[in-house]
């Protein structure tokens, strides 16, 4: 089936002229019956090449999974959308795909940067969720020491904020005798067998 033949013209027209990949798909044999410039720009095919050809040539199998196992079905959503990546490239797709009658309206466009900006952000979101729980966690221990009176005050309330709001598995103390060059560690949380020997 021609081009013009599937879509009225005006239409076409203004289809051609979408940035996104635009591409109609006759619902029953899944052929193409239309692929705008982008659409077949985006596979580095022209229109006339995918014009006629069915489903497996005109998308890759890991980007018409997205759409075409749902729309087959009985009872099919009359909407689907996916987003994952073009084989053979390091660049992301979203497909839209909406089944209208006889035909099926799919649009895809490539999301590889809005990708990795997200991808940016969720790390710059983490990192700064990460340094409020440290700063956090600073001022409850300063706000704890403010309250200590001798060493051991000092060193339970440093050992229980180590243990408890910075994640570490055992705490303990130590303390330095330059007199005597010694290492003492008298203050210590609940330690593993072995464990004080070890430190």
């Amino acid at each position: 089936m021609s081009s013009a033949g599937a879509v009225d013209p005006l239409l076409l027209r203004a289809w051609q002229e979408v940035a996104e990949g635009i591409m109609v798909l006759d619902a029953a044999t899944w052929h193409v019956e239309h692929v705008n410039r982008a659409g077949a720009a985006f596979f580095g095919r022209t229109p006339e090449d995918l014009v006629g050809a069915p489903l497996p040539v005109a998308f890759p199998e890991e980007v018409r999974a997205a759409f075409h196992d749902q729309l087959a079905r009985p009872e099919a959503p009359d909407f689907v959308a996916g987003t994952g990546p073009l084989p053979g490239t390091d660049r992301s797709v979203a497909v839209r795909a909406r089944r209208l009658g006889e035909h099926v309206l799919c649009s895809f466009r490539d999301v590889t940067h809005e990708l990795r900006l997200q991808e940016e952000r969720d790390r710059l979101t983490d990192s700064l969720r990460g340094s409020l729980e440290r700063t956090s966690d600073l001022l409850r221990l300063s706000e704890a020491l403010t309250a200590t009176r001798t060493v051991a005050d000092v060193a339970e309330v440093v050992v229980a904020a180590t243990a408890q709001g910075f994640g570490a598995a055992y705490a303990a103390l130590s303390v330095v005798d330059h007199e005597r060059r010694l290492l003492r560690t008298p203050f210590t949380g609940e330690l593993a067998v072995g464990a004080e020997q070890e430190w």
